[in-house]
């Protein structure tokens, strides 16, 4: 497992978005808000600079049935 890690970075398992994210992956990669996704199949980055937008997508996957931190 290997994705790129820089400034602020959502990771989550593939495995997580497939089972708990309603739309699944679909659904996770339309909700992406900016170009920055990447993804080697087990996981998936969405890099932010700003610490609130980086949060806003975070509540985002958890209205969508992600857990954070749990």
């Amino acid at each position: 497992m290997a994705v790129l890690v820089e400034a602020i970075s959502v990771i989550v398992r593939r495995d997580s978005v497939d089972r708990s994210l309603r739309g699944g992956w679909a659904a996770f990669v339309s909700g992406v808000p900016n170009a920055t996704l990447c993804s080697d199949g087990q996981l998936a980055r969405v890099g932010f600079m700003d610490p609130d937008a980086a949060g806003r997508f975070v509540t985002h996957l958890q209205s969508g049935g992600l857990d954070f931190l749990s």
